[in-house]
């Protein structure tokens, strides 16, 4: 009997904190949809690089001098870079909440394009759930810091800070 009562509270809490991580994540979508319908202002930065970039433009939206939005799109060479890119990210508070990638590439083995998407959703630098291709989960322990890439890109003032950033991995 006693097996069952810790076998019962430990599905009751377990269903407790998904039940909770899925109202997080509600909260975060709620946020990223208004960020969406609101007037921002935009700077956008375009830039290409050594690293198979033929033509990216970063653009940083914010709202009363606050960063938002920042977003990430190109062509590259699909050798070294993804033959398209878009990337999202969103911030409250300065804090980093919700990422959205869709990489386009071409996969030479198979012979085909491949596309990858991924949702992450944060809390505090903390993933709480990614869908990559559609499909859920919910990593423990994984965090980002100030050195995150996206955090890197809050503090682009010209083109050529894009470099820094974006280094290439060959």
């Amino acid at each position: 009997m006693k097996i069952f009562q810790i076998i019962f509270f430990t599905l009751l809490i377990k269903n407790g904190h998904t039940q909770n991580l899925e109202l997080q994540v509600q909260q975060i979508q709620q946020e990223f949809t208004k960020i969406n319908a609101s007037k921002l202002d935009s700077k956008s930065f375009t830039y290409k690089n050594r690293c198979g970039v033929i033509k990216g433009t970063i653009t940083i939206f914010s709202k009363n001098g606050e960063i938002i939005k920042i977003t990430d799109v190109g062509i590259g060479d699909d050798d070294k870079a993804a033959a398209k890119w878009s990337y999202q990210y969103y911030y409250k508070n300065s804090e980093l909440i919700f990422s959205y990638q869709t990489i386009k590439s071409y996969d030479i083995d198979a012979e085909k394009s491949a596309t990858n998407n991924i949702r992450e959703y944060f809390l505090s630098n903390r993933l709480i759930k990614k869908i990559e291709d559609n499909k859920n989960s919910f990593p423990k322990n994984t965090y980002i810091n100030n050195q995150d890439t996206r955090y890197k890109l809050k503090f682009i003032k010209k083109s050529a800070d894009i470099d820094s950033i974006y280094e290439c991995l060959n």
